[in-house]
């Protein structure tokens, strides 16, 4: 996934990740800058809420739900004030995010900062990690985050999903 990551950093021009579910949070395991990205606090082994992330919430909307569930037992910390603190908000989220096929972060875990992630699944069709965008709110606003931002990931994550399966 490392190359994967630097190839969407390069042509987004954003910060990339590539996370993957481990103890019921988020863990980064390859990050990369774009030339205009911020530093975000997605450092390599950085433990995260699932539910305040475009990459965590793309996670959710993928996992069983038992395991979503298992997941927001432990709460819905609220990172900054727009953060989905609320389990039925989640989960509405949760199902916009299944039928459009990545998610949305608007601020939720760092304030300035919008994202968007898209779930990797594996040839069985288990989500096995999430890739994700991200940059200065100011920056991605309007199409660039709503259909710009969201085609290059997606295209990238077919990329590698088709690499995966191929082994």
């Amino acid at each position: 996934a490392e190359k994967y990551t630097e190839m969407l950093a390069e042509e987004s021009g954003c910060r990339s990740t590539f996370i993957v579910e481990e103890g019921l949070r988020g863990i980064y395991l390859y990050t990369s800058p774009g030339s205009h990205s911020v530093w975000t606090q997605s450092t390599i082994g950085k433990r995260i809420p699932l539910h305040a992330t475009a990459g965590g919430k793309a996670l959710l909307a993928h996992l069983p739900e038992e395991k979503v569930d298992r997941i927001l037992e432990n709460g819905l910390e609220q990172k900054t004030p727009q953060t989905i603190t609320s389990r039925t908000e989640l989960y509405e989220s949760i199902g916009d995010i299944r039928e459009r096929g990545y998610a949305f972060n608007r601020e939720e875990q760092i304030e300035g900062v919008n994202a968007v992630g898209a779930p990797v699944k594996n040839d069985a069709g288990e989500v096995v990690g999430a890739f994700s965008v991200s940059g200065p709110s100011n920056r991605l606003t309007g199409d660039r985050l709503t259909e710009e931002l969201p085609q290059i990931l997606l295209g990238v994550t077919n990329e590698y999903e088709l690499r995966i399966r191929r082994r």
